[in-house]
């Protein structure tokens, strides 16, 4: 399973997001016999992560403090091919140059399933995960079927939920530490 397929037929399906064994910050995106993407974290610690699918490697990095947004660009590149500005509870918006806008939001009050809808409030990706994120289900919806940017969408939407998984550790812990001093 090492050689990507691509997204193309996939409308209608649920694929498997899941940590890679053995395999430090990355994970697959995959059917029961096919490797759809890739995500790799690229440092111990940190938010560059590089994401490969059939259609393309792009990476994805937050940048700001205050006023935090994550960047995508094609890997190598300069040029934001698109910007996502999360909002206080990890929902925002993702916007291309060109005047494509998604939203990203909850789809269940513990937050274990996300949606990814398109301008109109169509939605395209639907992401459910446990308690963790060791393993997550990406729903493609129908209306993905023509969207030339399925795969990075895709990989996009598993990022946001890495990170916004790894926020609330990091916010859980100093909760705790606050309460035990």
């Amino acid at each position: 399973m090492s050689e990507l397929r691509s997204f193309e037929g996939v409308a209608g399906m649920e694929l498997s997001w899941e940590r890679v064994k053995g395999g430090h910050g990355q994970y697959a995106l995959t059917s029961a016999q096919d490797l759809f993407a890739t995500l790799q974290r690229e440092k111990a610690s940190g938010s560059l992560f590089t994401g490969t699918a059939e259609a393309g490697t792009w990476t994805f990095k937050r940048t700001g403090f205050f006023h935090t947004r994550m960047a995508v660009r094609v890997a190598g590149g300069v040029q934001d091919l698109a910007v996502f500005s999360p909002r206080w509870n990890g929902s925002g918006t993702l916007d291309f140059p060109d005047g494509h806008r998604y939203s990203w939001a909850p789809a269940s009050f513990w937050h274990q399933e996300w949606v990814l809808r398109d301008a109109a409030g169509v939605d395209i990706l639907r992401l459910r995960t446990g308690m963790t994120t060791a393993k997550g289900v990406l729903t493609i919806e129908p209306a993905a079927a023509k969207l030339a940017e399925l795969s990075l969408l895709s990989v996009l939407v598993w990022y946001l939920l890495l990170l916004l998984s790894e926020d609330a550790a990091v916010a859980s812990t100093a909760a705790a530490a606050a309460a035990a001093s």
